[in-house]
Order: C-alpha cells, then structure tokens, then sequence
C-alpha cells in the first residue's frame, strides 16, 4: 500500500509539470486531496485484498484438506487389503528326478524379509552301493601277506613252464614253497594233503580250520558277502590261490580240476603263464576256494 501512495503522487507531480495556466499553490492543493483521497481508499482497497486472500486460502486449505483425507482413505483401504489378503508362501520346488535321491525330506520353514514363509526342499544324497572292485579294497590283508602275494606273482611269472600241460598243481606247489607263501616252505609241508590232483589242495583246506591254521592261510570265497563263485570276482585279490572244480571253462581232465595265481584282472597263472578261464560272462563251473596268507 505504501507503495501505491508513492506511485500516486509521483504520477500527480509528473503530470503537473506538464500543466499550463495552473499555478504553484493550485497544483499543491490538488496534490493535497488527490493524497488525501488515496489514503481514505486505503482501508477499502487493504478490505478487498484480505477477502481476496480469504477466498484464494479457503480454497488451498480445502484442496490439503481434501487430500490429506483421501490419503487416509487409501492407507485405510490398503491396511484392510493387506489384512484381508491370504498369506502367500514361495515355494523353491526341486526336481527329484534331476538328480538320484534315497528320502527327500522337508526342512524347517524359514522366515524371509517380507514375512512371508519360505518352504525350501531338501534332499538326500543317495550312497552308491560299493562295487566289486571297490569292495575288493575292504578285504583284510596283512603287510606281510601282502608282500607274499606280490612275491608269489613275481615268481610265477617268471618261472612258469610256458604252457599249461596238466601240471598245474606241482607247478603252483613250487611257487607257493618257494615263495613263502603263509606257512610253506618246503615242498613237504602239509605231509597230510593228497596232492595227485588240483582239487586236493581246496580239499584239504577246506576240511577244517586247524587245516587252514597249518598252512597259515584263509579262505576268502566264503567268508564274503556274497560268496566268490567266480575266479573273475573283482574282489579277488592279486596274488591269491584260485581252485575250481573239474569240468568248469578252461578245464579238461573230468576230475582233476585246476589251480592258479591270479596274476592281475582276467589273468591267472599256472604251469602256463596264461591259463584260460574265459571271461566274466562267459565263465561256467564251480569255484572250489580262494586263499591269501593270514
């Protein structure tokens, strides 16, 4: 308002500059009431403007109030549809067929960041069942047994009669004494035992343990689960005794049955340095006994 007071009077004196027959006292006079009016119209003119911020902050106030309560409402109504809402699980699915499982079982919920519940399947490992080869492993053999068995295979292949002619006893009989293999060492031991044919030496063995005791061996095709009925058995050790009975592959005489050191897999010592009992698959016959040293 002072402002327009101001611009009032200086409107009146630059106009009266520009005034003609009009004299000094004449043109005060005018400024006079011409500012004597203009403060009359000052508490008018200050009324409209206050109706005017009147009306223009009504309608702000409203406009807030208008939205605060609209703010409200949808809190009020998103409140009520989180409450009415029915609570959501993630559930992680894992595929039992990806991979082998013994028992899946459930582990315990867990919470995640947002409340929500988090069921997450387990598994477990299945434990592959031991192979034959990895089974051979477990078999109990002593160091000393063992540096028999590695000796006995040394000597065999390097003293063996080239082929395998119906000698095959008499030849494994020198291999084992001349090796020290468990308790022979002479070829006189075990003075009890026949010794005309392959099948004595499981004969005698097998008759009892104090047998067993005596030549300081034992039997391992039984004492297994299951039993070794085979020479290709992986769980046979290298440098182990094999008997079969007569009339199984890769025997010829009707009753005498064979005897050899197994030299490594699929391969077996005797009076030749390969005696032929096939293969895994096509073996047939009965084994009569397998022997390491104690």
């Amino acid at each position: 308002m002072k402002g327009l007071k101001k611009l009032s009077v200086m409107l009146l004196l630059v106009g009266s500059i520009f005034m003609t027959g009009c004299d000094a006292t004449q043109i005060v006079e005018m400024i006079g009431k011409i500012a004597q009016g203009v403060q009359q119209a000052m508490p008018a003119i200050q009324s409209v403007v206050d109706t005017f911020k009147g009306i223009f902050g009504n309608d702000n106030n409203a406009a807030a109030n208008n939205n605060q309560q609209a703010a409200a409402t949808n809190n009020t109504a998103s409140a009520t549809a989180e409450t009415n809402k029915p609570a959501e699980a993630n559930v992680i699915t894992i595929d039992p067929n990806k991979e082998e499982v013994a028992s899946p079982t459930a582990a315990a919920p867990e919470t995640g960041a947002t409340g929500n519940t988090i069921a997450v399947a387990t598994q477990t490992a299945t434990v592959a069942t031991p192979t034959a080869a990895v089974a051979a492993a477990a078999v109990e053999i002593s160091a000393a047994a063992q540096k028999q068995m590695d000796a006995v295979v040394a000597y065999a292949l390097a003293n063996n009669r080239g082929a395998s002619s119906g000698q095959c006893f008499n030849a494994v009989w020198e291999y084992l004494t001349r090796s020290g293999y468990g308790n022979l060492k002479q070829w006189g031991d075990l003075p009890a035992m026949q010794s005309g044919e392959a099948r004595n030496f499981s004969g005698y063995l097998n008759a009892s343990q104090r047998n067993l005791d005596e030549a300081g061996l034992k039997r391992l095709d039984t004492t297994l689960n299951p039993p070794i009925t085979s020479p290709h058995d992986p769980r046979i050790p290298k440098g182990a005794v094999i008997v079969v009975a007569a009339g199984s592959t890769g025997t010829a005489h009707p009753t005498a049955g064979d005897i050899t050191i197994k030299a490594g897999e699929g391969r077996f010592v005797n009076d030749g340095p390969n005696m032929d009992y096939g293969t895994a698959a096509t073996w047939q016959g009965k084994l009569l006994g397998v022997y390491i040293p104690k």
